[in-house]
């Protein structure tokens, strides 16, 4: 086995493995080394926008129709109101995250990177990778290593200008798709996202402003949906993860950098983060390739400016019930400004796009009190 690399990427999740396949397709010997065993689940809401299907597809991942649930658009709903809108470029996918990562780790082993499972890290020493027993050499090494990334610390850049946490919880569901679009339903809990995952399964994820209850319950806090899931169609075992909205000061150092949740992200109530962790490979690749990963900080910051301006507009509807119930309501009587703010949210259109006059039109419905 070799022990010198051009990059170690210390993470094996969706963030390294796209990291990986990157640096190898660019001609560098790729180690990926992760504490866990394939394939690796994660509770989120499981929906790749249009975009990060596209990204897949540069770097040779193909979903067949079997392993994917199409999504034409996104939905709001609270308990008075309803809008939904269509993606203006194709459809949108869900798929399971293990079926994600197992076609992420097959196409990087396919190309040559050398996947290391099970495999903890015990700590980096200049360009030295300290595991229990081995070590590396790399010339570049990526932290993908997630929220709570061991690399960022030891490669001190665990500074934030600012982070917020909330909590996720998700289960699957044999049930057929009862919509064409994701549904994401508003409360006082947080937010319940219905994503279809296969031709008869759906992903039932919960975002909750408060920690402390359990999925069960914040489920019954959204009737629309739990009077619709039999407990006997529940599928594989419900899972919890903490999900962020995190800045860092820098996310990279000399030979160091970072990718995916260890870079800093948004709040999962986006659905943007697989995107963010292609989008940051690819421009990873590239400053790799440059041989200066000085370069990959202003890349980074202006992928996320984006994603990290819809996460803080959108958690502040989260937190606040009446602008929330105003401003759905202001958006299902003009549909064609939702379906603005949603092309500019997946990336399709700038931000003046939405334009002036709409803009005001939001404002105004906003001002209107909730009857």
């Amino acid at each position: 086995m070799p022990t010198h690399y051009d990059v170690a990427v210390i993470g094996g999740g969706p963030a390294g493995l796209a990291s990986a396949i990157e640096t190898t397709n660019l001609g560098f010997r790729t180690v990926v080394l992760e504490a866990r065993h394939p394939p690796i689940d994660k509770a989120c809401g499981e929906g790749l926008m249009p975009d990060a299907i596209k990204r897949l597809a540069r770097i040779g991942i193909s979903i067949g129709p079997d392993e994917r649930g199409p999504f034409q658009g996104i939905e709001f709903s609270d308990d008075c109101s309803r809008v939904a809108a269509q993606f203006p470029c194709g459809d949108g996918w869900g798929v399971r995250r293990t079926t994600l990562h197992r076609l992420l780790a097959a196409r990087a082993e396919a190309i040559g990177v050398n996947l290391l499972w099970g495999t903890p890290v015990r700590t980096i020493e200049a360009h030295d990778v300290i595991c229990r027993k081995l070590t590396f050499q790399a010339r570049w090494i990526i932290g993908a290593d997630g929220l709570h990334s061991n690399v960022r610390r030891w490669a001190g850049l665990d500074r934030y200008l600012w982070s917020r946490e909330r909590v996720a919880f998700r289960q699957h569901f044999q049930i057929r798709p009862f919509s064409p679009y994701v549904q994401v339903m508003w409360g006082e809990a947080g937010q319940c996202y219905v994503t279809p995952v296969g031709p008869a399964e759906m992903s039932i994820a919960v975002i909750a402003n408060t920690r402390n209850v359990g999925y069960e319950k914040l489920l019954s806090c959204f009737p629309t949906i739990n009077g619709r899931l039999p407990a006997s169609c529940a599928t594989g075992t419900m899972r919890g993860s903490l999900t962020a909205s995190r800045r860092l000061r820098r996310v990279s150092t000399g030979h160091f950098a970072l990718v995916g949740d260890a870079s800093g992200s948004v709040d999962a109530i986006t659905g943007e983060g697989i995107c963010l962790a292609l989008q940051q490979a690819e421009a990873i690749g590239t400053a790799i390739q440059a041989g200066d990963l000085g370069t990959y900080g202003g890349k980074h910051a202006a992928i996320m400016r984006r994603p990290a301006l819809m996460a803080s507009i959108l958690c502040a509807l989260s937190r606040n019930h009446g602008l929330r119930s105003r401003a759905i309501r202001a958006l299902s009587d003009d549909r064609q400004l939702f379906e603005r703010m949603l092309a500019f949210h997946v990336g399709a259109t700038g931000f003046r796009s939405i334009g002036l006059f709409a803009s005001l039109r939001l404002g105004t419905g906003l001002l209107r009190p909730v009857t």
